[in-house]
């Protein structure tokens, strides 16, 4: 049997993912990647903003292919409490504005990131997925910290493959999201204005 240099490419890659060690070299190398780019303070390529439709508005795609376990994007916006968080919610809804309020629970306490205010940084947009109705790609998680005083950095990695003009989809994990109901129930139309605070149980460490 005659293998060529891709047989052997491959069946070196499938020896190497078997080695003892693999997977925790790959942890570090994807938890380094978002490091890199949280410390930059910018987006990697690969990703761009495009309008969905009137319902969804904007949202993330892929204009590169990304491989299970690679790191997407950072969710960008000011650390508040959640008391304030939910201030703002209440004000930001008389104002009718979209809100992108992020709220979770990590080492046993609660955090709250404001990304309502406009920015250049794509975290923000990447749109629910409930996993039935809308796919889901990737998920949120929590870069480890240098020590307890910092804020917790929170990322989204893939979760599968994910394909170059496919849209990122993540599960906000709260049911209960006005337009999950309208999915449900096969309302169509615009769900303005759309409130985006949530206590996501899905975040995890990285």
């Amino acid at each position: 049997m005659v293998l060529n240099d891709h047989d052997s490419t491959a069946k070196a890659a499938r020896r190497s993912s078997r080695q003892p060690g693999y997977e925790k070299t790959k942890l570090k190398m994807q938890r380094e990647h978002a490091k890199y780019y949280c410390e930059k303070g910018y987006d990697q390529s690969g990703l761009e903003e495009r309008f969905v439709n009137f319902d969804v508005g904007r949202g993330v795609f892929a204009t590169q292919m990304f491989k299970k376990g690679d790191f997407l994007l950072q969710y960008v916006g000011k650390n508040i409490t959640v008391r304030e968080g939910k201030e703002l919610e209440k004000a930001y809804f008389k104002e009718r504005r979209m809100v992108y309020l992020y709220i979770f629970k990590h080492d046993s306490r609660m955090y709250c990131i404001d990304a309502t205010e406009e920015t250049k940084r794509l975290g923000r947009l990447v749109n629910d997925g409930d996993g039935v109705h809308e796919p889901v790609n990737c998920a949120m998680k929590v870069l480890p910290r240098e020590s307890r005083n910092q804020s917790p950095v929170i990322c989204l990695f893939a979760t599968r493959d994910i394909f170059p003009d496919e849209e990122l989809r993540y599960d906000y994990g709260n049911p209960l999201l006005p337009w999950r109901k309208a999915v449900a129930t096969r309302k169509e139309g615009p769900y303005a204005p759309i409130r985006l605070l949530y206590v996501n149980p899905v975040v995890c460490n990285l």
